[in-house]
């Protein structure tokens, strides 16, 4: 595998590329150096050698990381609908969701209870569903909640859920992860309510849905596996696997391994061999996909690897974050008080 490098951020048409250092001053004899290269991280080289050559340019962090808004606390999840991104917040006083622009803008609060904590959060295009907890100190059941927008009402869809995580949907339904292992369970509601019900039990984690399929771990079979969410056999993907997170695109599924510190992947059809495409560390938030790379947080990095395997970029460091989000031209995610974004990598 190939090593760790800060890449060019890509220019969108309402973001310029970052210019980078500055050129060095030239020396006696020798020409000027470069400017820098299109990098929020890299100075210009130093220019010709002859009798001194000139200064070695000057390192920029430029502009590429921007604040998208405020947060209101400590931002727990985070996700992108449209225009707008809408994330998980607690601070010493509340908890609960907001949304802002992602252009940037202030944030709105679209629900907080005092002494709460949320987090895990999905958006569609009329509702977000997220999960709510009491104060810090209490237990961990929490209450699976939705609210319409814009201007709609919080609605407790499921109460009293025993540590609940792990929100996601479909066009009908919310699912979460509930329980403690070896009784974890796959739990359904309609996103209008209604009764809950146990799609599956074991010792399960990792959960997400996509293309018609809920896809999570499994212990029972050593890895990933994926099932319609009504009746219907479970089918493994990948064996062995310790996934903290999945995600999924048209022909693979992808995950960060527990076990190996790594990123994985591995044919959607099944019966092939996990691939490892870059070493993690000790993986912290989500995963995210678009067409060519593989993103995800490790304590105080962001990073992306192409889908194939390569280079690994580093997209932001030494940043305390949660999970990331991205896009057509950015990268989102939240840190203490605030949401920030970066350029994504060249393709």
């Amino acid at each position: 595998m190939m090593g760790v490098v800060a890449t060019p951020f890509r220019a969108s048409d309402d973001a310029p590329v970052d210019p980078g250092g500055t050129g060095g001053s030239s020396g006696t004899g020798g020409a000027a150096g470069d400017s820098g290269v299109d990098d929020a991280n890299t100075g210009g080289t130093g220019g010709s050698p002859l009798d001194g050559g000139g200064d070695a340019g000057s390192d920029a962090q430029g502009d590429s990381i921007t604040k998208v808004a405020d947060a209101q606390g400590q931002v727990n999840a985070i996700t992108v609908y449209g225009a707008s991104i809408y994330f998980t917040f607690a601070n010493s006083t509340s908890g609960g969701i907001a949304s802002a622009p992602t252009a940037g803008g202030a944030a709105t609060i679209e629900y907080a209870s005092p002494g709460g904590s949320a987090d895990s959060i999905a958006v569609d295009g009329s509702a977000v569903y997220w999960l709510m907890f009491p104060a810090s100190g209490a237990n961990w059941n929490g209450d699976l909640r939705s609210k319409a927008y814009p201007g709609g009402t919080e609605v407790v869809l499921a109460a009293n859920l025993p540590r609940p995580r792990e929100v996601a949907i479909d066009e009908s339904n919310v699912y979460w992860l509930e329980g403690e292992s070896p009784d974890i369970r796959i739990m359904s509601i309609g996103k209008t309510g209604g009764a809950a019900s146990t799609v599956v039990t074991g010792s399960l984690h990792a959960l997400t849905f996509a293309y018609g399929y809920l896809f999570y771990g499994d212990s029972t079979y050593n890895g990933i596996v994926f099932r319609p969410p009504a009746m219907g056999a479970a089918e493994v993907i990948a064996s062995p696997a310790d996934p903290a997170r999945i995600a999924v695109d048209d022909t693979h599924v992808y995950w960060l391994d527990l076990a190996t510190n790594t990123v994985q992947r591995a044919s959607r059809a099944g019966g092939s061999i996990p691939e490892t495409l870059a070493s993690t560390g000790v993986a912290s938030g989500n995963m995210a996909l678009d067409d060519a790379y593989v993103y995800w947080t490790s304590g105080s990095e962001i990073s992306a690897v192409p889908k194939a395997g390569g280079t690994v970029v580093v997209i932001a460091s030494l940043r305390p974050q949660s999970s990331s989000v991205v896009d057509d031209s950015w990268v989102y995610w939240g840190e203490a008080d605030a949401v920030m974004k970066a350029l994504k990598p060249n393709p």
